[in-house]
């Protein structure tokens, strides 16, 4: 069992570290904030809350940066007050000098162009950067063509691409109760859960906090499942980050999987990045 360090407590960290304490995957939770009693206090009511949730991680409250040391994973959240945990460069520069080899996991919605100067300025590799904000969005889609088409979420499978503003769904490929989604609902009513999921971008601080715990927990326990995050791509678009299919381990991200679109998504695609 290792440790995850968690930068920032505002409402997205602390809800990242609850969700990670009950998911029992880590040994230790360091919610670390200069807001020192805000932090201590957050992690000694997540603490608490063991013996009713049923887990018993330890979650500590920390108030220097150099407490990431020695992380499995760090995620970069929210302050106690909503500023961003590293948004200053030297604030990010000191948890990368802290946690050389570790993956960054990038919480809030504004944290791709975050994710993308720690790559540029900082040199972190791009296998190490993850930006999990786009898998609450992936599940908010998920949950909103489950609604319309009266089944589980469990029963969707549909993905998403592409950046803010411009996001492309793989309508071509999705798959409600076994069936291509074309099959289950008219156009019509797709193009109302698509205008209805683009409206629930910027997720809240819990979808983003829940988001950002699986991703952490895919990458400590090295899931076979794909996580919708923003990446840093490479090739004509180096230099820039969309969200794309990735498989996570304990180094970052594992694979990337290329998108099966249609040629008009494709378009749309290769447009919102050109954007």
């Amino acid at each position: 069992m290792k440790t995850v360090a968690i930068v920032g407590a505002g409402e997205t960290a602390a809800h990242v570290a609850r969700t990670l304490a009950a998911l029992e995957v880590a040994r230790e939770i360091r919610l670390i904030d200069s807001a020192s009693s805000v932090a201590l206090g957050k992690a000694l009511d997540i603490q608490q809350a063991g013996p009713i949730g049923g887990f018993d991680t330890r979650v500590i409250g920390a108030v220097d940066l150099s407490a990431a040391a020695g992380a499995a994973v760090v995620v970069m959240a929210d302050r106690h007050g909503g500023q961003d945990a590293a948004a200053d460069a030297d604030g990010l520069r000191r948890v990368v000098a802290a946690v050389p080899r570790a993956p960054l996991v990038f919480a809030c919605a504004g944290h791709d162009t975050l994710m993308m100067q720690s790559v540029r300025e900082l040199h972190v590799a791009t296998s190490r950067v993850v930006g999990s904000a786009p898998e609450a969005l992936a599940a908010a889609a998920r949950a909103l063509l489950a609604l319309a088409a009266d089944v589980s979420p469990a029963e969707v499978s549909l993905h998403v691409f592409g950046v803010p503003g411009r996001w492309v769904f793989g309508w071509s490929e999705a798959v409600v109760a076994g069936r291509p989604v074309g099959a289950v609902l008219p156009p019509h009513e797709i193009n109302g859960v698509e205008r209805r999921i683009r409206a629930s971008w910027p997720p809240g601080p819990y979808s983003l906090g829940a988001a950002a715990a699986r991703v952490s927990a895919a990458i400590l326990m090295r899931s076979r499942r794909r996580f919708t995050c923003f990446a840093a791509l490479d090739g004509e678009w180096r230099d820039r980050s969309a969200a794309v299919s990735l498989a996570l381990g304990p180094d970052g991200i594992t694979a990337r999987e290329e998108p099966a679109l249609s040629a008009r998504e494709r378009v749309e695609l290769t447009t919102a990045l050109s954007g």
